[in-house]
């Protein structure tokens, strides 16, 4: 990820649908630019093609886990902390599958996204009883507070 700078300021400001990932450092993409708002730090996205993809995906993981949790699909009642689970462990267990399918290791968020969506053209196909079963055993990483002794 490139830290926002000033100069790039005319770069698009598109909010990358998998901020919650990337923002636990596990991840990378090369269109990733981490940039600082009100809100606190959130990742905005170089590429206005991939952006929608990996929006699509996103909304798709989360209309189809979310309610297998016995959660429904609105990211204004459902905990942040779900809602990262869900996003994290439909990543890890979508790259276990594309690096058995590609045969390598592949740390980059949009190569998962592109694979994911070769594979798997209608999203609707996509095992989510598969990925249930890891986003159930993730555990995330808690932010540690540095004011704490």
């Amino acid at each position: 990820m490139r830290p926002h700078t000033l100069e790039g300021l005319e770069m698009l400001d598109l909010r990358c649908p998998f901020s919650p990932v990337l923002l636990l450092k596990d991840y990378q993409c090369e269109f990733a630019e981490e940039v600082v708002r009100r809100g606190g730090g959130e990742i905005a996205c170089q590429n206005t093609k991939l952006n929608s993809k990996c929006a699509q995906l996103a909304d798709q993981l989360r209309e189809s886990i979310l309610p297998m949790m016995g959660q429904e699909n609105n990211l204004l009642t459902v905990p942040q902390a779900i809602i990262v689970k869900v996003l994290f462990g439909s990543v890890s267990a979508l790259k276990k599958m594309a690096e058995d399918l590609q045969h390598e290791s592949l740390d980059s968020l949009s190569n998962i996204t592109l694979l994911t969506l070769d594979a798997y053209p209608d999203l609707a196909e996509l095992p989510y009883a598969h990925l249930l079963e890891t986003v159930e055993k993730t555990q995330i990483k808690k932010r540690r507070n540095k004011n704490k002794k």
